[in-house]
């Protein structure tokens, strides 16, 4: 028999920061993949015609399969760790509006501007100069919809189907990037974890 776990504001910001923590593992592991694969998508082939299994097979860890689940489980993750270091300082926010959720962060004010210019990179500077910047300007969306745009190819009207060249695609381009993500994932996840662990009583 399970016992179940007391609400506290100490137990939420432990939970939710715990599942950030397995998100950005997911990313962590999928975009060291891309990386050490190359993220080709044109193959050379001998055969005539190409051995598409062989293709398949080489492009396994490509960014145009996978990217945009990855970069679901990356911003989710974001709101998860900005969500645990509101929680224990017992301010809980619903919905996955990004901005709203990060801004409430800024005005924290203990938390370290390490943690938060992290975070400002992928949700302020994210949808104007960062990695969906060229995404959010050419299907006219904003960050705070990623919670739509990386979970289903159309609005929710069905009259638009999004463009997602912008980032698939990217081969050899994309690989800097990418282990820029992974490198920040780490402070992220390392510093969050600290702070919490920090706010714990008897700590």
């Amino acid at each position: 028999m399970t016992t179940q776990i007391e609400s506290t504001k100490e137990n939420f910001a432990i939970a939710i920061e715990s599942m950030a923590r397995h998100y950005f593992h997911l990313v962590t592991m999928v975009l060291g993949e891309t990386v050490k694969q190359g993220n080709n998508w044109i193959v050379s082939s001998e055969s005539d015609p190409p051995d598409w299994q062989e293709y398949d097979n080489k492009t396994s860890w490509s960014d145009f399969k996978l990217i945009l689940p990855v970069y679901f489980a990356l911003y989710h993750g974001l709101e998860l760790a900005m969500k645990a270091l509101l929680a224990i300082n017992d301010n809980k926010i619903v919905g996955h509006e990004l901005t709203k959720i990060y801004s409430e962060l800024s005005k924290t004010e203990d938390v370290p501007s390490s943690i938060t210019s992290l975070f400002s990179k992928y949700i302020e500077r994210g949808g104007e100069s960062g990695i969906l910047a060229e995404f959010v300007k050419a299907n006219n969306r904003s960050v705070d919809d990623f919670y739509d745009f990386l979970r289903y190819p159309t609005d929710k009207s069905y009259s638009v189907i999004y463009n997602y060249w912008t980032i698939k695609y990217k081969q050899e381009e994309a690989l800097s990037n990418y282990k820029e993500i992974i490198n920040d994932l780490a402070q992220i996840s390392r510093e969050v974890q600290q702070y919490i662990k920090d706010k714990l009583p008897n700590t």
